[in-house]
């Protein structure tokens, strides 16, 4: 931030916006008073004071205030505006923003540098000193002038009202003040378009300088031989494409070990060829068919699973109490307990039915269903049983319902289906049913709501849980 000196007289009103935007500090207000009253700022000027408006820009100047207490402080808005515009200069081009340069490469950033900023400040100097030309240094703004001339003229012909032709001669030179306030705001305009021409043409020079060093790596590679510079961006670019490839790949044999369960995985090389490695990517690009590819290895495959389960006791006393129950299943708990050594248990659909007692139905009921995101699940080969665990997404899905008709036909009244297997889309297929499930009431800012739970009490009979989805059947116990 710069502080405004009393003893800084010299006008910059052809420099500085008509508007100036600053935090909400309490000096700002007395300064900026102070600077317009001494004719440092135009009289026009205004101060917005907006908090945080600022604040990214801000931290570009952090590096000028470790520096200027040894240099006492700026003495004028000159050089504290030519430092903190030097310095956003430096980090606009860190950050990318001046075309046609890569910020990233310091290199690149120290040959502009070199080769452009002495000719640029040239150029903004020139464009400086035509704003200032003009024979306005010595006034608070150049409509000024015009706006004093108008009084002035006012005043001197006023007792020379009633004399024939003052009114015609008075309005002559309204005229001409108004032409001269137009005249004087486009000469305004000059230097702000002289400094984008000047800009332009130094991002042209930039341009075909590039140009120039683009068409020279294209000659050398040509040649057979590259530049050291050049080289290590290639491979540093190899590097980058490798390592995309190879993390795809590793991806894929996680969700291939979910699909198919199995331990075994591919042995990827990351210090393999591109070409191979994509190779390898495009047989595996079109999941559907991997998914096959996996369920193909089960003998006997996948089939359509509906099993229900009724909820304990103890979980719906904490429903009536809580408005939430938590449960985790397993294959000696759970809606295939029971079944024998079952494998790759997936569900896509879950349902939650409340038993109510006579006349106590509410017109609608809701369940939010959510899993803890811990996965098991098992398989069963050449008579051996494996187990797998998994950490995937958490799912959080609402199922709703109408309890008045839904003893009629429960599919006709289901009004949100709760398919929790679109949790899942975008990494795996569908959830395992050995996890932690919860169930609640809905919840409004994360607290459910008291009148809707306590509506419950002495209307709930029972809860049944009901799952849809597919399981590879114990081939021992069934076949």
């Amino acid at each position: 931030m710069v502080a405004v000196s009393a003893a800084s007289s010299r006008p910059i009103s052809s420099r500085y916006e008509a508007t100036f935007g600053t935090d909400k500090h309490a000096s700002y207000p007395e300064a900026f008073a102070a600077s317009v009253k001494e004719r440092v700022l135009p009289s026009d000027c205004k101060l917005r004071r907006v908090k945080y408006l600022n604040n990214i820009i801000e931290q570009d100047h952090r590096a000028i205030r470790r520096r200027w207490r040894a240099m006492q402080c700026f003495r004028s808005f000159h050089t504290a505006g030519r430092t903190i515009e030097g310095a956003e200069a430096a980090h606009m081009m860190r950050k990318g923003q001046v075309k046609r340069l890569d910020g990233r490469d310091a290199v690149v950033r120290a040959k502009f540098v070199e080769s452009h900023a002495r000719e640029f400040a040239n150029q903004m100097a020139t464009a400086r000193r035509e704003a200032r030309s003009g024979g306005l240094d010595d006034a608070p703004s150049a409509s000024a002038y015009w706006d004093q001339l108008w009084v002035e003229v006012e005043t001197a012909l006023a007792p020379a009202a009633q004399i024939k032709g003052a009114a015609e001669y008075l309005k002559e030179l309204k005229v001409m003040i108004i032409y001269g306030r137009a005249l004087t705001s486009a000469q305004a305009a000059i230097p702000p378009i002289t400094q984008e021409l000047a800009q332009a043409n130094l991002l042209t020079k930039l341009a075909e300088d590039q140009g120039e060093a683009i068409t020279e790596q294209i000659q050398t590679l040509q040649t057979g031989t590259a530049s050291s510079a050049l080289a290590v961006a290639l491979w540093l670019r190899h590097r980058s494409v490798r390592r995309a490839v190879f993390t795809a790949l590793q991806d894929f044999d996680a969700a291939h070990r979910y699909w198919a369960l199995t331990v075994e995985r591919p042995q990827r090389n990351p210090s393999r060829s591109i070409r191979d490695l994509a190779d390898d990517l495009l047989d595996i690009a079109e999941l559907q068919v991997s998914v096959q590819r996996a369920l193909a290895s089960f003998r006997p495959g996948p089939q359509p699973l509906k099993p229900s389960f009724e909820v304990p006791a103890t979980a719906v006393a904490d429903f009536l109490r809580d408005g939430s129950f938590a449960i985790r299943f397993t294959p000696d708990f759970g809606p295939v307990a029971g079944w024998g050594n079952v494998g790759r248990v997936r569900v896509q659909e879950v349902r939650a039915w409340v038993i109510w007692n006579e006349g106590k139905r509410p017109k609608s009921m809701e369940f939010t269903i959510g899993t803890d995101g811990d996965y098991y699940d098992q398989r069963v080969e050449s008579g051996e049983l494996k187990e797998f665990r998994f950490i995937g997404p958490r799912v959080n899905r609402t199922f709703r319902y109408d309890p008045v008709k839904a003893d009629r036909s429960r599919e006709d009244f289901i009004t949100v289906h709760a398919r929790v297997a679109d949790d899942f889309r975008a990494q795996y297929s569908e959830p395992t049913l050995f996890t932690g499930w919860e169930f609640s009431l809905p919840k409004v800012k994360g607290i459910i709501d008291r009148e809707a739970l306590a509506a419950l009490q002495g209307a709930v009979k029972g809860i049944e849980l009901e799952f849809s989805g597919n399981y590879i059947k114990d081939a021992d116990r069934f076949s």
